[in-house]
């Protein structure tokens, strides 16, 4: 059984077809590219899987329960964390603190607990601040702790996105675009932190539009081209592919 199982998956805004009958699986600890033009259905995917959006057909099953209906904190709770194309930090909130809302999710403390400041709050927020701690080291942002989260650099802030991620200890990161506004060095540093992170086991689904991001960290390749898949298979098999060639180029 495969960690991640997309079935047929088809979605629609008004007479737009976004996902056309859309099929492939993620296995444990793979790393899954997601490549296409712009208006591809790249984004629209990664929504509805995560619960943003409801397919208007087919299946989403992850360790063999079906999510397509669900929503987005039930999905994150079963062990799917996700990044955004664009950065979204709260002013005043420190490094630490972001990461530590994050795994607030996983927390059952109630709200009357919370009000009289209970002992399995303590605990709760303790370990969530060990599990914080643990993520930036990660990332390579346990030395700006404290510092303000917009404060931050580009690069920081997208390691800062995917600390966020880890946090919750899910099984299947995914991650949108991730190296948007980067530099060519920072996208290289950006690679070496999601191979790492692939190194602790975890699933990796990426879109990007970056090949030099892509190919090194990805198993495989799925190709969308009008909410449809034209190719699916390792890096080199993508890029010889013609299919592939005349979408992104318009001819050969």
């Amino acid at each position: 059984m495969s960690l991640l199982e997309i079935r047929n998956i088809t979605k629609r805004f008004g007479g737009v077809l976004a996902l056309n009958d859309i099929s492939f699986n993620v296995e444990e600890g793979e790393t899954k590219g997601v490549i296409g033009p712009n208006g591809a259905g790249k984004t629209t995917l990664f929504n509805t899987i995560s619960g943003i959006y409801r397919s208007d057909k087919g299946q989403i099953i992850f360790r063999g329960q079906r999510i397509e209906n669900l929503d987005s904190h039930r999905i994150c709770s079963l062990g799917i964390a996700r990044t955004f194309q664009l950065s979204r930090f709260y002013r005043g909130m420190s490094v630490l603190e972001h990461v530590m809302v994050g795994y607030h999710s996983r927390m059952k403390t109630g709200v009357l607990e919370a009000w009289v400041g209970s002992r399995r709050l303590k605990r709760e927020e303790m370990t969530a601040r060990e599990k914080a701690s643990q993520a930036l080291r990660v990332t390579g942002l346990e030395g700006s702790a404290t510092k303000l989260a917009t404060a931050l650099s580009a690069p920081e802030q997208r390691a800062l996105e995917l600390a966020q991620a880890l946090v919750v200890e899910p099984r299947l990161i995914i991650l949108d675009e991730p190296a948007a506004g980067l530099s060519t060095q920072e996208r290289k540093t950006l690679v070496e932190l999601i191979l790492t992170i692939r190194q602790q086991g975890k699933a990796i689904l990426l879109v990007e539009h970056d090949m030099g991001v892509v190919m090194p960290v990805s198993d495989e390749v799925v190709v969308l081209n009008f909410g449809k898949i034209i190719a699916q298979g390792t890096g080199i098999q993508i890029q010889q592919d013609r299919n592939v060639v005349v979408a992104y180029l318009g001819g050969d």
